[in-house]
């Protein structure tokens, strides 16, 4: 029996327990991906709606992601860095700025289907003298797997 649990957990660990989940594994690969930036602003004491439209065209990005001395890499463009997948799900609190100013960040993943997911980034900034400049900023990013 001990050693039936010990597989479970050595299985558990290496796999995952759900197939819906976005893990390295799943990232490894090469991806298109769609962003859309949206703006909202601060009236009357509440955070207006974001609305349905994003404030730019969608841009396709071509993205790929691989593995590294046994850390996840990712390559957006030109541009290559490390990518921590776990810091989606970590909350990190707020921070305040020396020009009394208190951002919030709110990074999310979702898993779409087995070739698609979702990235959701929200930052918010919040005036402490400035009411009325106050605003957050939602960034999506689609994904979707190139087969190659």
């Amino acid at each position: 029996m001990k050693k039936l649990v010990l597989i479970y957990l050595g299985c558990l660990t290496l796999f995952g327990c759900n197939d819906n989940e976005i893990t390295n594994r799943y990232l490894i690969g090469s991806w298109e991906c769609t962003c859309f930036d949206y703006r909202v602003l601060w009236k009357d004491g509440i955070y207006q709606n974001f609305g349905n439209f994003p404030e730019q065209k969608e841009e396709k990005i071509p993205t790929k992601f691989y593995m590294k001395n046994e850390r996840l890499w990712i390559d957006i463009g030109k541009i290559s860095s490390e990518f921590n997948l776990y810091a989606f799900y970590e909350k990190r609190p707020p921070q305040k700025t020396s020009i009394d100013v208190t951002i919030e960040r709110d990074d999310s993943i979702e898993y779409l289907s087995r070739d698609k997911f979702k990235i959701t980034t929200i930052i918010e900034n919040r005036y402490d003298h400035h009411e009325k400049d106050n605003f957050k900023l939602k960034t999506e990013l689609y994904c979707k797997r190139i087969n190659e």
